[in-house]
């Protein structure tokens, strides 16, 4: 498991916090402790402002994962084309596997 920093915002520890704020708030409210309260609701809102974030990293992650293996299946299905072709003899199937393979190429170098 990684250890996370005040850096990287982190689901698990802002629903914590969430959680917590929301307790402070209702206490606070049970009580009459309207600092008490205004406290919990600010702890509340900081959570939610770092799980938005975390989620938004997430998302951010899962795409770049994406593209990677998208990247991966195009250049192994070119490779896989290109020498069918040559094993069997089918100049087309060849070109057509180089051609994939150039295009994948082109398409990595756009994204980075």
């Amino acid at each position: 498991m990684s250890s996370n920093t005040n850096e990287t915002p982190s689901k698990m520890s802002s629903n914590a916090n969430y959680y917590q704020g929301a307790a402070k708030e209702q206490i606070g409210k049970i009580i009459g402790n309207e600092k008490m309260q205004a406290e919990g609701l600010y702890q509340k809102l900081q959570a939610q402002d770092v799980y938005n974030a975390a989620q938004e990293k997430n998302n951010q992650q899962n795409e770049e994962t994406k593209d990677q293996v998208r990247s991966t299946v195009e250049s192994v299905t070119s490779s896989v084309k290109e020498n069918t072709g040559k094993i069997l003899n089918d100049p087309q199937l060849e070109k057509s596997g180089q051609v994939q393979r150039e295009q994948s190429r082109e398409q990595s170098k756009e994204q980075q």
